[in-house]
């Protein structure tokens, strides 16, 4: 979905019902709701180019004020006295409250498109896959891409497996099969409750860069 998916009816409903919340007692909502927004929403789209838009990272900071600047533009704009006649009925602008709406609905789609793409079971498990061969191949702490179709069964399913059950997803001996279990949980790739407990996924901060890339810039440099 994008923004020009949205029908002209619910962009409308959506200005009347704001529209019905401007009493006396309820102007600073709008300003209150771009406050909160751009603190966030602001934050996580500045980090997803950094994981997208590489050669916009030493533009970060000035990229990261303009999109504050748009908030904060939109919740004043939003608050300002009609303009004319034709600009609402009420005591406040209804074209500003419109683009404010069209900057929110729009802030939550790319919110929405990017979560859905960062969730996506196919797309995390050639996550899971990226991080098991740097483990196995960098970290050398005896995790194996064996552990890939385990991992991903447990992410898709956000269940808990026995250990037995865990063992034969490995296809391996039953030595390597405990040897890989114990170096899963060294690495927090796996957790559990006891020693000889049931298994689910686990994400260590060292995995953030490989599950979810550019929404942690503080793992992205470990």
């Amino acid at each position: 979905a994008d923004d020009a998916s949205l029908s002209a009816s619910v962009r409308h409903e959506c200005v009347v019902v704001l529209s019905s919340e401007r009493s006396s007692a309820a102007q600073p909502l709008v300003r209150a709701a771009i406050d909160a927004l751009h603190g966030t929403v602001c934050r996580l789209r500045r980090r997803r180019r950094l994981g997208v838009d590489d050669e916009d990272d030493g533009d970060e900071d000035e990229d990261d004020g303009d999109e504050d600047v748009d908030a904060l533009d939109c919740g004043v704009a939003a608050d300002e006295p009609r303009a004319g006649d034709l600009d609402g009925r009420g005591n406040l602008t209804e074209a500003g409250l419109l683009a404010w709406i069209n900057y929110v609905i729009g802030v939550c789609i790319d919110q929405v498109t990017f979560m859905a793409a960062s969730l996506s079971l196919d797309g995390m498990k050639d996550r899971i896959a990226a991080c098991l061969s740097f483990e196995e191949q960098v970290i050398r702490q005896g995790v194996r891409t064996e552990s890939l179709r385990a991992l991903h069964y447990l992410f898709c399913t956000q269940a808990e497996l026995e250990r037995a059950d865990f063992k034969a997803m490995l296809g391996l001996g039953g030595r390597l099969a405990t040897a890989q279990i114990k170096a899963l949980l060294g690495r927090g790739l796996l957790l559990t409750d006891s020693p000889y407990g049931k298994l689910r996924f686990g994400v260590p901060q060292h995995a953030l860069r490989f599950y979810f890339p550019g929404l942690w810039p503080e793992a992205e440099g470990d």
